[in-house]
C-alpha cells in the first residue's frame, strides 16, 4: 500500500512541475503581449493625443497587475522628482520588478529600452523608438513560442517517463 501512494505522490509530482513550467511559460508570453499592447497604446496616445507619460501611466486600462505596479512607481517616480531623469525612474523601476514581471532577458532589454520611446527628446523620435520596441518584443514572443512548443514535446515525455521509472526502481 505504501508503494502505491509513493508512486502516485512520484507521478503527482511530476505532473505538478510539469504544470508550473507550462503555466511560468504561459504568463511570460502574456506578460510580454500586455507590454506590447501597453507600448501600442502608448505610440498611439503620443501620436494623436500628446499626452504626457504620467498622464498616461494613470489611464492605461492594464490587465497585469506586475505591469499596474511598475507603471504606478514610475508613475511617483516622476510626480515626485526625486530622480535626474525620466528614463532613470524607469530603468530604477523596470530592474526593481524585474523578477515579478518574469521576462526572459531580451525581452527585459528591450523593455529597458524603451524608456527612450517614453522619455525621448522629440515626439517623432520617440514614436519610431516605441515602433521598434514594439517589432522586436513581437519577434520575441514569436521566438519564444516556438521554443516553449520545442520544449513542451520533449518534456511532457520525459518528466512522465522518469517519474514512471522512478515508480519502478521504488517497485
Amino acid at each position: 500500500m505504501g508503494k502505491l501512494a509513493g508512486s502516485v505522490c512520484i507521478l503527482t509530482g511530476c505532473m505538478v512541475l510539469l504544470a508550473c513550467w507550462m503555466e511560468r511559460m504561459k504568463r511570460s508570453r502574456q506578460c510580454m503581449q500586455e507590454i506590447v499592447r501597453f507600448l501600442s497604446s502608448w505610440e498611439y496616445s503620443l501620436q494623436i493625443r500628446q499626452m504626457r507619460v504620467p498622464e498616461f501611466l494613470a489611464v492605461y486600462p492594464y490587465t497585469m497587475p506586475e505591469l499596474r505596479l511598475v507603471a504606478d512607481e514610475v508613475r511617483e517616480g516622476l510626480l515626485s522628482h526625486a530622480y535626474p531623469t525620466g528614463q532613470r525612474v524607469w530603468e530604477e523601476v523596470i530592474e526593481k520588478h524585474r523578477s515579478a514581471l518574469g521576462l526572459p532577458e531580451e525581452a527585459y532589454q528591450i523593455l529597458m529600452r524603451a524608456a527612450d520611446g517614453f522619455f525621448g527628446s522629440n515626439s517623432r523620435q520617440a514614436q519610431q523608438c516605441i515602433q521598434v520596441c514594439i517589432r522586436m518584443l513581437e519577434g520575441v514572443i514569436e521566438e519564444e513560442q516556438k521554443n516553449y512548443r520545442e520544449k513542451r514535446r520533449v518534456y511532457m515525455p520525459v518528466g512522465m517517463l522518469t517519474g514512471v521509472m522512478i515508480v519502478i526502481l521504488l517497485i
